[in-house]
């Protein structure tokens, strides 16, 4: 079994550990991780193919015109125009054409982003001094879309409690907001009590009401015509960035920039295409042929795809991610042997963490291109927080042990809690969370001989995993594996996946930890940024001593190739990684690309 050579291979060679193994088979790929894999491509780069570019500004040299020619994999299920009702929804076209109220300032590569919020819909927001109201003024002259039913007119507030009326009833994360709905939630009321002004009552001071409300599965602000004017899953009118101008179905989608659009400089494209590619050779082949302005060319075929197109422009991912990406949580049933803290942290200790992350970044073969791999580890944070601590003593304190590869401390541990080897349990995992990356984690534990995890996969997600297994508090049997994509703030990591009152509540134990619930409770509360981030500080370590849940091994920063004539698409970079990506990067760093026509062939 290819799995089981290429682990017994990595044990046996633990001085040597961040050597690829060459032909192990595992490769890494998803669309949760992004992360990179072995193999792809045997040619030897040429010198010039080594190189990573540094994004540089071309602003001054920006021109209007042209259409940006991209690509989608499928426009039906993931691409709707509704997000307001469609829990996928921000990675739709509703995120291309329609406002969130505030967004997340893009940065650039010389200034990363910080998650400053600032105006969109609204072009101001005040919170009152005890932190229960909060104020928005929608934007002045802000123009619908011209054509028939909004006809240009002006924005409101009425549209705006419209929108969020509208996502209150029917939202697929309605409930971490609406306190009718979940106690622990913060607004109790919204009103428009004149045309500019619309405003929230909230039930105690929520710190992360902000970014969730720049956030994709939060309300996107739609014209109060969409209440019979027009259908909203298949047409849109909207306030954004772009708007719709044709779409083929399982063909193509055509954008064009907004010329109401409050920047009124931006987008420089005229357009953009976006393709329906389900293929990925049929991508690559489209990509590598300049018919394509970017392209996601998959980790393993970056070196390749280099040498056979030298034009193309390597880049490297400026950011580290804020999520985990993806967690492992156990059930809690009476008799399950993880109800003990010492068989949740012996299982934590047996994964190899630096070897994972020196395989799968494919360490050895980028950095002999010339390519530096930069890795960070992950707790119970992304490290693209500030408020992140690595896994050491000094930072995560005495909960840092169970993040160390220790099989002989495993052992003791397993032995404490009166258990023998192995010990046997299912590993619950939906059929597109099966990646490598979940099952060289499942198989390099298993390898070792003290836990049986054998792999259950699960081919209805929305039906089956969500409400038997991750919504179930806890009842079910043995391991579970969940994707996320990347958080707007700490606060959807702590409540969504540690607090018993939230609608994706994972742990199992009940909440019986009441300390858990109260450091939860206390961070969400509190508006001072540094008092907050002590709180942060003080959940990670405490969550590191229970091991409630274990994470990947860590983040890598990927690389990406891209035409030569686009410029600035890598120079501004988002808030966010994996975006619920193309959706909320449209109306941010999207609007900052242009074409530079001096660089196309003739």
């Amino acid at each position: 079994m290819q799995e089981q050579t290429y682990w017994q291979s990595l044990t046996r060679q633990r001085l040597n550990r961040r050597r690829m193994l060459a032909g192990s088979g595992i490769a890494l790929s998803g669309a949760a991780l992004l992360l990179a894999g072995c193999g792809g491509g045997s040619s030897k780069p040429s010198k010039e193919a080594s190189v990573v570019t540094r994004p540089v500004d071309t602003t001054k040299s920006a021109k209007r015109g042209g259409v940006f020619k991209d690509s989608i994999t499928g426009d039906t299920t993931w691409y709707g125009y509704d997000m307001n009702t469609n829990a996928v929804g921000a990675d739709g076209i509703a995120g291309w054409v329609y406002s969130r109220p505030v967004k997340f300032k893009s940065g650039t590569v010389d200034k990363l982003p910080d998650g400053t919020i600032e105006a969109d819909f609204c072009d101001s927001y005040e919170i009152s001094p005890d932190g229960m109201t909060v104020t928005f003024k929608v934007r002045q002259n802000f123009k619908w879309d011209s054509r028939a039913p909004t006809n240009g007119r002006a924005a409101d507030s009425a549209d705006m409690k419209y929108s969020y009326d509208r996502w209150a009833k029917a939202g697929a994360k309605r409930a971490t907001l609406v306190n009718e709905i979940n106690p622990e939630s913060p607004v109790v009321s919204v009103s428009a009590p004149d045309a500019r002004t619309f405003v929230m009552k909230l039930a105690f001071p929520f710190a992360p009401l902000l970014p969730l409300m720049a956030y994709g599965l939060f309300p996107v602000m739609m014209p109060k015509e969409a209440d019979g004017g027009f259908d909203p899953r298949g047409t849109a009118r909207g306030t954004g960035a772009w708007q719709v101008e044709s779409h083929e179905p399982s063909n193509v989608i055509n954008l064009r920039r907004n010329p109401d659009w409050y920047e009124k400089e931006r987008p420089y494209f005229d357009g953009w295409s976006l393709r329906v590619i389900p293929d990925y050779a049929q991508g690559q082949a489209q990509f590598r042929a300049g018919n394509l302005d970017y392209y996601a060319v998959r980790q393993e075929d970056i070196l390749s795809t280099k040498t056979d197109v030298p034009s193309l422009v390597l880049t490297q991912r400026a950011q580290w991610y804020k999520s985990t990406t993806a967690w492992m949580f156990f059930g809690a049933q009476p008799d399950s042997p993880f109800r003990d803290d010492r068989i949740r942290r012996a299982i934590s200790m047996e994964i190899d963490r630096a070897a994972w992350l020196d395989t799968f970044s494919n360490r050895e073969k980028f950095s002999a291109a010339g390519m530096p791999v930069d890795t960070r580890p992950f707790t119970f944070m992304g490290p693209g927080y500030e408020s992140y601590l690595e896994p050491t003593e000094k930072e995560l304190g005495e909960g840092a042990k169970n993040f160390k590869f220790d099989v002989a401390e495993a052992k003791k541990l397993i032995a404490a809690a009166g258990l023998k080897s192995p010990i046997e349990a299912p590993w619950n995992v939906p059929s597109n969370n099966n990646t490598p990356q979940s099952e060289a984690i499942r198989g390099g534990i298993t390898t070792l001989g003290d836990f049986k995890l054998e792999p259950v996969l699960v081919t209805d997600y929305a039906r089956e995993f969500v409400p038997r297994i991750q919504i179930s508090k806890g009842n079910f049997k043995g391991v579970a594996f969940q994707a996320q994509a990347d958080h707007p703030d700490p606060d959807w990591t702590l409540f969504n996946v540690f607090h018993p009152s939230a609608p994706d509540y994972y742990m199992g134990l009940q909440g019986e930890d009441k300390k858990i619930t109260q450091l939860v409770n206390s961070q969400r509360r509190e508006l001072d940024r540094n008092k907050r981030n002590e709180l942060l500080k003080e959940f990670q370590r405490y969550a590191a001593t229970k091991m409630y849940y274990m994470v990947p091994p860590g983040d890598i920063k990927t690389f990406a190739l891209q035409q030569p004539w686009v410029g600035n698409f890598s120079y501004n970079v988002n808030w966010l990684v994996s975006s619920f990506g193309q959706a909320m990067e449209s109306q941010t760093i999207y609007t900052h690309a242009w074409s530079d026509e001096s660089k196309k062939k003739s």
